[in-house]
This record gives structure tokens, C-alpha cells and sequence, in this order.
């Protein structure tokens, strides 16, 4: 029996968030004021701010963006000044701009529901002619 995917559902269009994680071509090294990821085989060091290495290190394929957006607000206690879906766009923007760099990827043994989801989306997107 196929397992029910749990993930939390995103806007208007209710599709799962999707689930990151260090990317396996990617080597984190943390300092107190940040970090560097070091993005294999191209040797490319990418620079972290301190909240950017929190949130790399809470994406561990198990947790979705909403997720650690949310326990971000929890342990910072800041979602009485900044509303956590305005902390969860942040998270979100950030792990795109990941994903596309290469520190991030999206974890395969969650990719294929997200995908079937992409495909679905994509066959009522396309053009016509």
C-alpha cells in the first residue's frame, strides 16, 4: 500500500512543499558567523550568513521549507513581529536560490510524489497550439 504523503500543502494550488537537503556534491563548514559550502566537483565555495547555515542545517530531507520556517519562528520567538508566512516565503526563496547554486537539492526519496505533481500541473499549463 503506497504510503500518503504527509507534506504540508502550499497556496491556492495545494501542491506538497517540496523537501530539501545538503546537496551530496556539497561540504558545509560552519563558523560563528556563517559558513562556506564547498559545491564538488567545481570547487566553488558558496558564503552563508549565520540564519541561512541555521536553515541549511534544519533541511535534512525530512523537514519541509514551512517546517523549518516554523521552528525557526518557534526558537527565535519572533512570529509575534514577523508573521511566519512572511518567514516561510524567506525560507523558500532562500532554498531556490540553493537549489539552483547547487548547495541544496531536493531529496529523491521524496521527488518522485512532487514530480507526479509537476507533471499533473505541467499538462494543464500547456499551450494549446
Amino acid at each position: 500500500m503506497p504510503s500518503k504523503d504527509t507534506r504540508p500543502l502550499r497556496g491556492p494550488g495545494k501542491s506538497p512543499m517540496p523537501f530539501y537537503k545538503l546537496s551530496k556534491d556539497a561540504v558545509l563548514e560552519t563558523f560563528d558567523d556563517g559558513g562556506l559550502v564547498l559545491i564538488l566537483p567545481e570547487r566553488r565555495l558558496v558564503e552563508l550568513n549565520s540564519s541561512a547555515v541555521e536553515i541549511v542545517k534544519l533541511l535534512d530531507g525530512h523537514r519541509t521549507p514551512e517546517q523549518v520556517a516554523a521552528e525557526i519562528a518557534k526558537n527565535h520567538d519572533i512570529s509575534h513581529d514577523y508573521p511566519v508566512k512572511h518567514i516561510i516565503q524567506d525560507v523558500l526563496e532562500l532554498c531556490l536560490e540553493l537549489d539552483r547554486t547547487g548547495v541544496l537539492e531536493l531529496d529523491p526519496d521524496h521527488q518522485e510524489s512532487l514530480d507526479m505533481t509537476t507533471s499533473v500541473a505541467a499538462c494543464f499549463l500547456r499551450n494549446p497550439d
